[in-house]
């Protein structure tokens, strides 16, 4: 096999391997789908604005319960003392 062939076929592996991932992620399910819409990002700043911490957390109940870490809301508390 000469260099042509290999680039060729390293080329020809790498999009087959690149279709096979996006065809994978258009193929979530309907139930994925429904509990994605479910998950939120909670975010806290700083007075002037810029970021302070941010983390991710989920609804469990349909009043608006939720779950998610304590670290968003641990930061600024933890700034304070």
């Amino acid at each position: 096999m000469n260099i042509t062939e290999t680039v060729n076929m390293k080329s020809f592996c790498l999009s087959l391997l690149f279709t096979c991932f996006a065809l994978g992620a258009l193929a979530q399910s309907a139930n994925v789908q429904k509990v994605s819409k479910s998950v939120f990002s909670l975010t806290t700043f700083k007075k002037d604005g810029s970021l302070l911490a941010s983390g991710r957390g989920v609804f469990v109940g349909t009043n608006g319960e939720a779950v998610s870490t304590w670290l968003p809301l641990l930061v600024p508390i933890v700034l304070l003392l």
